[in-house]
């Protein structure tokens, strides 16, 4: 079981750093990656002032702030106490918090070259998106710490908040899509080197409960995608195409995290029971003891003095 969840996080979490290099490299460094994010920013910057879009899209982009940040710190902590699992819930608070950092250095290191010859905030450095990584990182950090059979519900609460950040990003026009996108890959990748921390540690046992997360994820996965195709049929314009890819990376990467935790109860309150071997060495019990079969030697009388 630890084996096998502490594959399986590594395989997520170096596919989400491979496919965080590969976002940058073709949205940032490629004309055609360049032309259809300036295009989304156009699109943003002509159509959402004074709507009703643009203003829901600020008042949920104001919600997140310092204050946001070390509050989700501190209840992921919390709640990881109270439960008597200090060690998840330092985890926990540890994804919130790398997550944020590595947002805000990528930031200031990496650069976004000027590939065009017209095009607009061609010069700053948006990738990856700050408000996106935290929203999503909150959200992970609760579905990591909360018990297992109200992780789905936790989703479910947070989910229009979090999964709504990088759509609001994109439509307040703040960031481009490759922005948020970046977020969810960092976010991703820190909860997995969370959960193969635990899993190396021996500290993940399998639960009984239902298995229904892993269908109630394809399920959200195949109603995104009905909803893509539903877009493109229409004839719906680039720009609404762009923010529904945005949502649907935020609701893969949402998945994604609850299939590969899906039945696994993170560091348990006791240890997981180890097998016992076959002569039941390491499980604190006796081996019976056989009687023997041969009989006491008789002993012949003296002979009268």
């Amino acid at each position: 079981m630890n084996g096998r969840l502490a594959r399986h996080s590594a395989i997520v979490g170096a596919a989400c750093g491979a496919a965080l290099v590969a976002v940058y490299l073709i949205a940032l460094w490629t004309h055609a990656g360049q032309s259809l994010e300036d295009a989304v920013l156009d699109a943003a910057a002509a159509k959402m002032p004074g709507t009703d879009q643009a203003a829901l899209a600020i008042r949920l982009l104001s919600t997140v702030g310092l204050k946001t940040l070390v509050a989700a710190l501190v209840g992921v902590a919390v709640i990881g106490a109270v439960r008597g699992r200090t060690r998840l819930g330092g985890l926990a608070a540890g994804v919130i918090a790398a997550s944020a950092l590595t947002t805000e250095v990528l930031q200031k290191v990496v650069s976004r070259p000027v590939l065009l010859a017209g095009g607009v905030r061609r010069e700053d450095q948006s990738f990856p998106s700050g408000h996106t990584a935290t929203a999503m990182a909150i959200l992970a950090g609760v579905v990591l710490v909360v018990p297992a059979r109200y992780r789905l519900l936790a989703a479910i609460v947070l989910a229009p908040w979090s999964l709504g950040m990088g759509v609001a990003t994109v439509t307040a026009g703040w960031h481009r899509p490759s922005d948020t996108l970046g977020s969810d890959l960092i976010v991703l990748a820190y909860a997995c080197a969370a959960v193969y921390l635990l899993a190396r540690l021996g500290r993940v046992r399998q639960t009984t409960r239902p298995r229904g997360v892993r269908v109630v994820a394809v399920a959200g996965g195949v109603l995104v995608a009905a909803v893509l195709v539903g877009l493109l049929i229409t004839g719906i314009s680039g720009f609404s195409i762009s923010r529904a890819l945005v949502f649907a990376a935020a609701v893969g990467t949402l998945a994604t995290l609850l299939a590969l935790i899906d039945g696994v109860d993170l560091d348990p309150s006791t240890p997981p029971s180890v097998p016992a071997s076959p002569g039941g060495a390491g499980t604190g019990s006796r081996t019976p003891t056989r009687r023997s079969t041969r009989s006491a030697p008789t002993v012949e009388p003296l002979p009268p003095a």
